[in-house]
């Protein structure tokens, strides 16, 4: 038979699985305990005991599996480390809904903050890191990623969580628009 010889595409192809975490549908509301199902990624084809976890800090782009061939690099990185790649999707985009029906999406928007975002990432990595991946991960250094609002999470999140995520890498990024920010070249 002829050699198949594949194309440059299939070498990026990530192989990652489709996962749900139960994240709180309002993370400063002592009384509010609903949850919802927030959608995520997990390529862990080539993961080694200890090697970092990337995780793509979705935005508004939408649905998380159309987002993964977008990012070849953080990913090729991942995979040459032995790590994990995390694609997380952003609540209120994809199927990651907090809320039943579009009415209670209406009368919820306070649900749809940076704030709100930041602490779903906080959640989902800490758990994952912690719960899914357990001591394998124990010693994972984690690297958030993205570009465009993705990316300004990205970078949020190591300024706002830095016992948690050890670096960021975030492109073509709006950074100076949140008040009260330390500025980002002193890191």
């Amino acid at each position: 038979g002829a050699l198949h010889h594949p194309t440059h595409s299939q070498f990026n192809q990530p192989t990652y699985q489709t996962l749900t975490y139960s994240q709180l549908a309002d993370h400063f509301n002592a009384y509010g305990a609903n949850r919802f199902a927030q959608r995520y990624l997990v390529d862990d084809s080539k993961f080694i005991p200890g090697g970092p976890i990337f995780a793509f800090t979705g935005a508004e782009g939408g649905d998380v599996t159309r987002l993964v061939g977008d990012y070849g690099t953080p990913a090729a990185l991942a995979k040459s480390l032995g790590g994990v790649v995390l694609y997380m999707e952003c609540r209120f985009f994809g199927k990651s809904i907090p809320v039943a029906n579009v009415t209670g999406a209406r009368t919820s928007l306070g649900l749809l903050s940076v704030e709100q975002i930041l602490r779903d990432y906080i959640a989902l990595i800490t758990d994952y890191r912690d719960a899914v991946c357990g001591t394998p991960c124990a010693d994972s250094k984690i690297v958030t990623f993205g570009g465009s609002l993705a990316g300004t999470l990205s970078a949020l999140m190591r300024i706002r969580a830095p016992w948690l995520v050890h670096a960021s890498w975030a492109s073509s990024t709006p950074l100076f628009g949140f008040v009260n920010e330390p500025k980002i070249n002193q890191y």
